[in-house]
């Protein structure tokens, strides 16, 4: 059920009632709404099957946190799944409880130190590119990479890394996106065998999912189907 104020499109109204199934075939899934550019309102609307959230500006995080807190009891769990500004860094790591999208090593270092400032462990994914998008930021795919990244991020006090994500490359090849996240499945599957066990595996958005759920994704992100 979800608190439905507005009259919504058929199509969103018919994939929102395909969220159950999807939940019950994957019973260990999350889905994360991407709910940049959403008032809270709309936020408030969603099935009560969604309490993940993502957003990409801290700003207007900020801002849309605080009226949803206002407005309703209603407990989400927040995403940071944009590129996180250096001066940006201190407040998300206070109002995000997990901060998806750090793609370097020097993030992470200065995530920590905000962090132990603050006397708080902020969770975090690394963000893979796995694509090799030259538009994209994130790691290189490369096991020694990952490797020398993830052992030194272990000796970070006040940061924990909990997944992995990736954002891949636009393009509407069905091999190359299923090829794509086969190859983070499997990096997934190394680093918790060899190096460091971890909880979640985000990858797969409105118009990929499905290929991601093939390969193991445990965290979706979903804005268009829900809200255009």
């Amino acid at each position: 059920m979800y608190h439905n104020n507005t009259k919504l499109p058929l199509e969103i109204m018919n994939f929102r009632e395909e969220i159950n199934k999807i939940l019950q075939k994957h019973p260990d899934l999350t889905i994360l709404a991407v709910t940049k550019n959403q008032s809270a309102q709309t936020i408030l609307n969603l099935p009560n099957s969604i309490s993940h959230i993502g957003e990409n500006k801290v700003q207007e995080a900020e801002q849309k946190f605080e009226e949803l807190s206002s407005k309703s009891n209603r407990k989400f769990t927040k995403h940071f799944i944009g590129n996180l500004q250096s001066n940006k860094i201190n407040k998300a790591i206070q109002i995000f409880d997990y901060i998806q999208s750090v793609h370097n090593l020097i993030l992470a270092q200065k995530i920590n130190e905000k962090s132990q400032k603050l006397n708080i462990i902020t969770k975090i994914f690394l963000q893979i590119n796995i694509s090799k998008d030259p538009q994209k930021q994130g790691f290189e795919a490369d096991l020694e990479i990952i490797k020398n990244t993830i052992n030194t991020i272990k000796e970070y006090k006040n940061i924990e890394l909990v997944g992995l994500m990736t954002i891949l490359e636009n393009t509407n090849n069905d091999l190359a996106i299923r090829n794509s996240y086969l190859q983070m499945q499997n990096l997934f599957k190394y680093v918790n065998k060899h190096i460091l066990k971890l909880k979640y595996l985000s990858m797969g958005m409105s118009d990929d999912y499905n290929q991601a759920l093939e390969n193991g994704s445990n965290i979706i992100r979903i804005g268009r189907k829900l809200f255009q």
